[in-house]
């Protein structure tokens, strides 16, 4: 029974090409953007996940609204608004700054150009990352502290350990 509704199914594609090619093109358009739409939804759903407790953490947002213009979105707040927000709003609990700044970093006799994210001492207090080495508490006591990520660290000062050591920006001593 199979083989015969198989034989007519060839036997049809065989006799209406221009048909046959437009319904499978259009079948393969459509599984493919299936495809796209699951993958991008999967993303978007999985964003942050690997950070610890990242269903109680948020990133706000700035739009501004121009007479004339189209809304600009921004990732960027005012600087006291964390803070305010924690004094003043009971559910959170406490909040912290994110920004990047483009910067030139010199490690010994090499120099890099690098977007460096400054954030507030409490950083790793609020976004509890793991850390290879330090304590998540102290991280940030004296204010040109640096951390980096392993792969940073190998790029700026090589096999050597990178804890003791010094990089240096246009405005004097990061860390």
């Amino acid at each position: 029974m199979f083989r015969n509704y198989l034989t007519v199914a060839l036997r049809n594609l065989i006799r209406h090409r221009l048909y046959s090619v437009i319904n499978i093109a259009g079948l393969a358009v459509g599984l493919a953007c299936v495809l796209f739409i699951i993958l991008f939804a999967r993303d978007e759903l999985s964003y942050d996940k690997w950070v610890p407790d990242s269903a109680n953490l948020y990133r706000l947002e700035l739009t501004i609204h121009a007479p004339g213009r189209a809304p600009m979105a921004l990732a960027v707040i005012p600087f006291p608004m964390p803070t305010t927000m924690r004094d003043e709003i009971p559910g959170v609990t406490a909040g912290t700054y994110f920004e990047g700044e483009p910067m030139t970093l010199t490690a010994g006799d090499r120099q890099f150009r690098e977007v460096v994210n400054v954030v507030d001492p409490n950083f790793f207090q609020v976004i509890k990352l793991p850390l290879v080495a330090g304590d998540p508490a102290g991280v940030f006591r004296q204010p040109e502290s640096v951390v980096l990520s392993e792969s940073a660290a190998r790029k700026f000062f090589g096999n050597t350990n990178p804890i003791g050591s010094t990089l240096t920006d246009a405005k004097g001593k990061c860390g």
